[in-house]
């Protein structure tokens, strides 16, 4: 069994039967707070997956999972558009500091479990040392 798969199982046991929407419900699924989803996950950051070694706070639509993957397996268990393009960094983001989330669910097409910032987010929601680390 690959590590992305228990990694994934852990997370949806982690969730402790809450629910975790269909990858076909968007707009159905509720708006809460970060400090809910930060309780939510037990003090775990949200992952950001990107290809921007500069990529910093967004105000538009934003997809995010708690599952920590290898650079070759995001695209695979997270769906993301053009897959070929490479994302070796991640931001870590903390949920409390995010005004609006949506979310879990699973990925559309994907394997993941995703949340969705319906806004973006800040900048002061980037944790640690508040720009992009490398994964391999």
């Amino acid at each position: 069994m690959p590590s992305s798969w228990l990694a994934t199982k852990l997370d949806e046991l982690m969730l402790d039967g809450r629910l975790v929407h269909p990858d076909t419900v968007v707009s159905a699924m509720p708006i809460r707070s970060g400090g809910e989803v930060a309780d939510e996950l037990g003090g775990r950051m949200l992952l950001r997956y990107t290809w921007d070694i500069k990529e910093a706070g967004r105000d538009k639509e934003t997809f995010v999972t708690p599952t920590p993957y290898s650079q070759e397996e995001v695209p695979h268990w997270l769906n993301l558009p053009n897959r070929a393009l490479q994302r070796p960094w991640v931001l870590l983001l903390d949920p409390a500091k995010i005004d609006a989330i949506q979310g879990p669910r699973w990925c559309c097409m994907g394997q993941g479990i995703e949340y969705v910032l319906p806004n973006g987010y800040r900048d002061e929601a980037i944790y640690g040392p508040h720009w992009v680390v490398e994964i391999r």
